[in-house]
């Protein structure tokens, strides 16, 4: 019997930012930490989250196993303006404008991130990743590779089915 797997280099990362993004990320995090199923995950040697820390310690990796991204962002405890927006901030320290605009951006970004074959995954977890930010209404997409971020569901319903033939 011959077998053969493909992994895939594909990445894809996606920066959102709005005030206060982090909130909703860290509440999911916290109901997931909580479920039912993670205590059943733990007894089955497995968690529904992971938390990883990154050489920056100032930021973590959440990694789901369930049809969510992974989510690079800085830990709960750092960050300068809580509650402003980037406005706020840069009237309140205009002396420091590039700092403020970094540590702002720092903040109140987000990287969604999906690797290797949890690409086939993107559709959904894109759904449910909205789906937690939904409450904070409007969020300022990043341009990545020229591509707005609304495209991209769009986008991977035309490249899945590739992957999935390739994989047969």
């Amino acid at each position: 019997m011959i077998t053969g797997s493909l992994t895939t280099g594909c990445r894809l990362e996606i920066e959102l930012t709005a005030t206060d993004i982090r909130e909703p990320i860290w509440r999911y995090a916290e109901m997931v930490e909580q479920s039912p199923d993670q205590v059943v995950a733990r007894e089955h040697g497995q968690t529904l989250i992971k938390k990883e820390s990154l050489p920056n310690a100032r930021y973590i990796r959440l990694s789901f196993l369930t049809d969510f991204p992974d989510i690079i962002c800085i830990q709960q405890c750092f960050g300068l303006f809580p509650g402003l927006s980037l406005e706020e901030a840069l009237a309140r320290e205009s002396d420091e404008a590039p700092f403020v605009r970094k540590a702002w951006l720092d903040e109140h970004s987000i990287h969604a991130i999906w690797e290797g074959f949890h690409l086939d995954q993107f559709p959904i977890s894109w759904k449910n990743l909205l789906a937690v930010l939904h409450e904070l209404g409007a969020i300022t997409f990043q341009d990545m590779l020229g591509l707005h971020p609304d495209t991209f569901p769009a986008i991977s319903a035309e490249l899945l089915p590739l992957f999935s033939k390739i994989q047969k």
